[in-house]
């Protein structure tokens, strides 16, 4: 049964053109009905009516030592080059879910063929969650794959094409549990991965047409994990102290519940952040007067 359930899938995964464009219509047309409630931080800003236009915010100009103005872009490269890592695993993903294998791309760059590779492994497993069941289920041996994948994905974007159907297939609390497993692991690499990942394991919680009052159903599944955002806040700011792994500790930073109980505290930021001259200024940028790091001093 998985055997025939893996082929069908794997052809259906195979198929483009008009079904792509009509599900991601259909995917647009449901999104706008769904908001995520990521920590704390975004919580407080929930009832914000989308609306109204947003508060300016005047971004500092961030210099080196010398004074010179820095340009920051948006998605630094990673510290840890783990891309031959990466690529064969997809490769082993593809071959565990019963995937063709993508043509390569004859330009040589690597980012098309990855794209191709994590939809593949992703609509297969969607397809089989979709049509599992408590005597056929998904098949475990495809779960610490798929999750190793979405953590060594580089893009904190992409890496929801492992976390969703992850989710959908083997349950949000136990993806949750496993993120968090590798966020307090020694691995620094492995940490920014775990922080890159963690958005897409939220409940997004759905608001009726017209309404900015949530469905009792989606806010009900929301609080059914506020023990485990308790634990991450916990864990990300006990994490952002210990390590000193700028990639790991620039994807724990824009996730930090900064909120009006934790303590300002510009000398933390000066002494534990001047490693990375972006620190201060993603601080700075996100609105945020104080350190997450005085808080931290609470959790460790």
């Amino acid at each position: 049964m998985i055997g025939q359930r893996v082929k069908s899938a794997a052809s259906a995964a195979s198929i483009t053109g008009s079904k792509t464009s009509m599900a991601a219509s259909v995917h647009g047309r449901h999104a706008s009905t769904q908001r995520h409630l990521p920590s704390a931080f975004s919580a407080d800003r929930a009832g914000t009516d989308d609306r109204k236009p947003c508060r300016p915010i005047s971004l500092p100009v961030v210099t080196s030592n010398s004074g010179e103005p820095i340009l920051l872009q948006p998605l630094p490269e990673r510290t840890t080059d783990r891309s031959a890592t990466y690529a064969s695993l997809l490769r082993e993903l593809l071959d565990l879910v019963g995937a063709e294998l993508p043509i390569e791309d004859e330009s040589g760059v690597d980012s098309l063929w990855h794209h191709r590779a994590r939809k593949a492994v992703g609509d297969i497993v969607t397809r089989c969650a979709e049509d599992a069941s408590e005597g056929d289920p998904v098949p475990e041996q495809w779960y610490e794959p798929l999750m190793r994948a979405a953590i060594l994905e580089p893009n904190p974007s992409y890496n929801r094409q492992f976390v969703k159907p992850a989710v959908q297939a083997f349950g949000r609390r136990r993806v949750k549990l496993t993120v968090l497993a590798y966020l307090d692991s020694d691995d620094a690499a492995d940490i920014a991965g775990a922080a890159r990942a963690w958005y897409w394991t939220h409940v997004p919680v759905t608001y009726p047409a017209g309404s900015d009052t949530p469905t009792a159903e989606s806010l009900a599944e929301y609080e059914a994990f506020s023990d485990l955002r308790e634990r991450y806040r916990h864990t990300a700011l006990r994490r952002f102290v210990a390590v000193t792994d700028l990639d790991a500790r620039r994807c724990i930073l824009p996730g930090l519940p900064v909120t009006a109980a934790l303590a300002a505290d510009q000398s933390i930021v000066g002494t534990r952040a001047h490693a990375d001259e972006r620190a201060p200024g993603m601080i700075d940028a996100d609105g945020v007067v104080g350190s997450a790091l005085a808080g931290a001093r609470l959790f460790c």
